[in-house]
């Protein structure tokens, strides 16, 4: 997906409200598939079930599963699953994420190399919301903050999160920027009046 397509993809949302709530209407179909894969890789430590459930590209890390927790209907994505419920779920997402970036061109000096990401994985064209999987992250990060910080460090640092990041800067900077010349033009004759 292109830089131009990215930007095309983005609307604003009219309402605010917390990202589950609008963003996770259509969960997975069938996402016994993907929670028993977990569950299966937490006892055996084998993780290329999940992979092969993800290879499916009607799945990636931002799907919606909605599962039964204690009586209580929970939807997330499948980034959090696997961060939340499976071993060394920073390493299968880093495995899928990985997957999105692609080399250009045989010889990494050579001017013909680049690298290409692949937004898919991690967003979806037609939602007003496409921050999920970082929403996740971030909100991880700061619930466990003790426990495997680094590994969700180490998961923003990845290319595919840190270009989305930084095209997400580039396209909303001159409203922070608007947005923070008017407040300090406010205080400033403000406190001029007062004065």
């Amino acid at each position: 997906m292109s830089f131009t397509q990215v930007l095309l993809c983005m609307r604003k949302s009219l309402e605010e409200e917390h990202p589950y709530t609008s963003e996770l209407q259509e969960p997975l179909k069938k996402p016994d598939d993907i929670i028993e894969a977990i569950e299966r890789s937490r006892q055996t430590g084998d993780h290329s079930e999940i992979h092969n459930l993800l290879k499916d590209r009607n799945i990636n890390l931002r799907t919606a599963i909605e599962e039964d927790i204690d009586g209580v209907k929970k939807k997330r994505t499948i980034a959090r699953k696997l961060l939340e419920d499976a071993v060394n779920g920073n390493k299968i997402v880093k495995k899928e994420l990985d997957i999105h970036v692609t080399a250009k061109g045989d010889k990494e000096d050579s001017i013909d190399y680049a690298l290409e990401i692949d937004f898919e994985g991690i967003l979806c064209k037609d939602s007003p919301k496409q921050t999920m999987v970082l929403y996740d992250l971030l909100d991880l990060r700061v619930e466990k903050r003790s426990e495997s910080n680094e590994a969700f460090t180490n998961l923003i640092k990845h290319p595919v999160i840190a270009s989305f990041i930084a095209l997400k800067w580039k396209k909303t900077q001159w409203y922070f920027y608007t947005t923070s010349f008017i407040f300090m033009s406010f205080l400033l004759f403000y406190s001029v009046f007062i004065i």
